[in-house]
């Protein structure tokens, strides 16, 4: 489902941006500094103001939206491109639990697709983090946009404390009969856990306009994967996002 034709009527642009590897973690400053580029250029090229700015994605799509909106809040004079508001879709956040997730997978080996994610996804945070969580934990956590087991009242939810001030919704679909039944998921493998952790650690940090958005059949083929932009209203998305112009 694409967004942008219902964005158009509302006379929003969508600007959709790639670096040109389609597994590109954000692992290094030098991607958000290419996507931070690739923005300037659009809008200098056909005029397009940046005075509003929503991020949005799915998988992980959202996480790049939040990594890209953490690394344009820790460092101001690298990057002036915060958003007004971001909205993710099943998007994994916390790298520690997703490379339990991960590696769990690859040793049940019930599905292709769960089982090949597994291993390519193990291994490629093992290779940019410096081995496995047990082995280089603060990699995982300083790398993380949302970390559960960094919830003190220092450091609550890890990165997360740079998106208290923006609002954030956060998209999913938990439907659990359909993930143990296709890939021998349980709840622990399911972004779920970590987008109500994010939600619920902005509220904590007051930010209260954190949104956890819970769909149920919102998918047309319930046969298929709630792991799916399917599952979001565009429509609502867009009113969502208008509402921040509207408060400027």
């Amino acid at each position: 489902m694409l967004i942008h034709p219902d964005a158009f009527q509302r006379g929003l642009g969508v600007l959709y941006v790639s670096t040109g590897n389609p597994v590109n973690f954000f692992f290094e400053e030098e991607s958000m500094i290419t996507v931070r580029n690739l923005i300037n250029d659009a809008s200098e090229t056909h005029n397009i103001p940046l005075d509003s700015l929503f991020y949005t994605g799915m998988s992980i799509g959202g996480t790049q939206a939040l990594k890209f909106t953490i690394f344009c809040k820790k460092n101001p004079n690298e990057c002036d491109l915060n958003p007004d508001a971001v909205a993710l879709v099943d998007s994994p956040l916390d790298m520690k639990r997703f490379w339990h997730a991960t590696e769990r997978a690859e040793k049940v080996d019930f599905h292709p697709i769960g089982a090949g994610e597994g291993v390519w996804v193990s291994h490629w945070l093992e290779k940019n983090l410096g081995g496995t969580p047990y082995e280089n934990p603060q990699a995982y956590t300083d790398y993380s946009p949302y970390t559960y087991t960094a919830e003190n009242t220092e450091n609550i939810g890890g990165n997360a404390r740079f998106l208290a001030d923006i609002p954030v919704r956060a998209y999913h679909e938990p439907d659990i009969d359909w993930w143990i039944k296709n890939r021998r998921y349980s709840y622990y493998s399911m972004n779920s856990i970590d987008l109500a952790g994010l939600v619920n650690s902005l509220k904590v940090l007051g930010n209260e306009n954190a949104e956890l958005i819970t769909t149920h059949n919102q998918r047309k083929n319930l046969e298929e994967s709630p792991h799916s932009w399917s599952i979001v209203n565009n429509e609502k998305l867009l009113e969502w996002f208008a509402s921040y112009i509207d408060e400027k």
